[in-house]
C-alpha cells in the first residue's frame, strides 16, 4: 500500500500548493492514508467525483478528522462545488480550529462561488464584495496560524485584486514567490486570464 509523502496538492491547474502537508497525513490511520493517495491520483485525472468519493469514506470512516474533512473540502473546490466546500471547511475549522489549510480552502470557495459581474470596467459587482472580504479574513487567518502556506497568499492576492487592494496584492505575490517558486506561474496566469481588466482568469 503507498503511503502519502509527497506533498500534498490540490492538483487543478489554479489550486496547485506546495504547502508540505505530509506530517499531518501520516498521523492517518493506514486506510485513511490510502483513501487520500486515491483521491489523489483520481484528481490528478481531473476525476473529482471519484476523489470526493474517496474521501468520503475516508470521512466515514474517520468523521472527527479535520485534516480528511479539509481535503474533502480541497477537492469540492476543484470540482466546482463551492457551497459543498465551504460547509466541510467550516466543519473541519469546528474540529480544528488550529488548522490553517482549513481557512485557507474556505476561502478559496469564497472567492470562486461568484458570477463574475465586472463593475467600471473592473472588479466584482458590490453584492460579492463581502465574501470577497471573508476570502480575505480566511486567509489572513490561516496565514498567522501557518506562515508557509504559498497557497493562502495566491488567494488572498487574488480577492485584493479583484478589491482593489492592489499595493497588498503585490506584497502578498512577493511573499508566495519567496514560498514557492511555482507562484511566478499563477502570477503569469493571473496576468493572462485578466487581472486588471475586469474580466475572469478562470479557464
Amino acid at each position: 500500500m503507498l503511503t502519502y509523502r509527497r506533498k500534498l496538492t490540490a492538483l487543478q491547474a489554479w489550486t496547485i500548493d506546495s504547502h508540505d502537508f505530509r506530517v499531518l497525513v501520516e498521523t492517518l490511520p493506514a486506510d485513511a492514508q490510502a483513501a487520500c493517495d486515491h483521491a489523489r491520483i483520481a484528481a490528478s485525472c481531473n476525476d473529482f467525483a471519484t476523489a470526493i468519493d474517496a474521501l468520503n469514506l475516508a470521512v466515514e470512516s474517520c468523521p472527527t478528522n479535520a485534516v480528511l474533512v479539509a481535503l474533502r473540502a480541497a477537492n469540492q473546490n476543484d470540482a466546482g462545488n463551492y457551497e459543498d466546500a465551504v460547509r466541510d471547511a467550516h466543519r473541519a475549522m469546528e474540529l480544528d480550529g488550529q488548522l490553517g489549510y482549513a481557512h485557507y480552502v474556505r476561502a478559496y470557495a469564497y472567492a470562486w462561488r461568484r458570477p463574475f459581474s465586472p463593475v467600471n470596467g473592473f472588479g466584482p459587482s458590490p453584492s460579492l464584495k463581502p465574501q470577497l472580504e471573508q476570502a480575505e479574513a480566511d486567509c489572513t487567518t490561516a496565514i498567522a496560524l501557518d506562515h508557509n502556506l504559498a497557497a493562502a497568499y495566491r488567494t488572498r492576492a487574488d480577492a485584493r485584486i479583484l478589491l482593489g487592494k492592489f499595493d497588498e496584492a503585490i506584497d502578498d505575490c512577493t511573499k508566495g514567490l519567496a514560498l514557492d517558486p511555482t507562484f511566478l506561474d499563477f502570477i503569469e496566469r493571473g496576468l493572462m486570464h485578466g487581472w486588471g481588466k475586469g474580466t475572469s482568469r478562470r479557464d
